[in-house]
């Protein structure tokens, strides 16, 4: 869903992010926020 990151310092710009398989996700019992895709709240 995110953008493309090697490492979770990559995820830097989003809240609550990290690094998954090559791609900025949002960290367990987080999701995404629809008003803002690179907001991640729980």
């Amino acid at each position: 869903t995110g953008k493309y990151c090697k490492t979770n310092k990559d995820c830097e710009t989003m809240s609550n992010a990290e690094c998954i398989q090559g791609a900025c996700g949002c960290k367990d019992d987080y999701m995404m926020d629809m008003k803002n895709s690179s907001n991640c709240i729980m």
